[in-house]
């Protein structure tokens, strides 16, 4: 029923904890049904007491669990070490250790690096946004869109050279560009100029985090952020600091940095 009676949708917020929702989720569902009655200008129910009263219940009863690891220095070894194994072809190898040190170095979220799908095309990093400066000591990576910056107003990231150079950005960017097909957009690319999707980058990851022998369900794309912030904890860079690095533009940058 159109608006949607305050009772109904106190049961269907029952409905859905009883089915084992997540509060997260339960809480979409809920913003998309007050989103339907602001544009019709109905009275939203989600502004009930009651109603806010039992997302608050649901958040406290079945509080969220992040289980994602943090993708630490010497896990980022490991995984570059098994990417000959678990990757068919040496130009692959190339490309996802590219990739992975960028994500890892650079702070990046998955979408703002490669293919996700159709509706944020525009987002992944493309061949004009990447480049190595001239003395070859840092990889310059603008970021036209992320989650924070829906409007294309560009951010440019200069990550430095390290001093090991089995885990340097730059030597793998520069390694993957000598072999990189010419004339393609997106700069995560396959041999085949098909653009390097958040699949495929999620896929391989696992296999190579199996192949190293840790536990592949502790870590996901996001893990790459979440160690690199941690990382930089752990040397004592503050978290204001470390927040302006990731583009954080809340506090939420708390809660990444784990202990290890």
């Amino acid at each position: 029923m159109w608006p949607v009676p305050g009772h109904h949708l106190a049961l269907f917020i029952s409905y859905c904890f009883e089915q084992g929702y997540a509060p997260a989720t339960i809480t979409t569902y809920t913003s998309g049904i007050s989103f339907q009655h602001k544009l019709y200008h109905w009275n939203d129910p989600t502004d009930l007491f009651i109603i806010k009263k039992l997302l608050d219940g649901c958040r406290r009863i079945r509080p969220k669990s992040d289980v994602r690891a943090p993708i630490t220095i010497s896990t980022l070894k490991s995984i570059c070490h098994a990417l000959p194994f678990v990757c068919f072809s040496p130009y692959e190898v190339l490309l996802f250790k590219a990739a992975y040190l960028l994500a890892f170095f650079g702070l990046l979220r998955v979408s703002e690096l490669v293919f996700t799908c159709n509706m944020y095309r525009n987002r992944p990093l493309t061949a004009r946004d990447v480049r190595i400066d001239k003395d070859s000591s840092a990889v310059i990576v603008t970021i036209r869109f992320s989650k924070n910056n829906q409007y294309g107003s560009p951010t440019v990231l200069r990550i430095p050279a390290s001093e090991d150079t089995t885990l340097c950005c730059v030597t793998a960017i520069a390694e993957y560009l000598k072999c990189r097909p010419d004339q393609v957009s997106y700069f995560f690319s396959h041999a085949n100029s098909l653009p390097l999707t958040r699949s495929q980058f999620s896929g391989v990851l696992s296999k190579a985090i199996r192949f190293a022998g840790l536990p592949v369900h502790k870590f996901k794309t996001h893990s790459f952020r979440i160690g690199r912030a941690s990382t930089l904890a752990a040397q004592g860079i503050s978290n204001e600091t470390i927040k302006l690095l990731g583009r954080w533009k809340s506090n939420a940058v708390q809660s990444y940095i784990r202990l290890y």
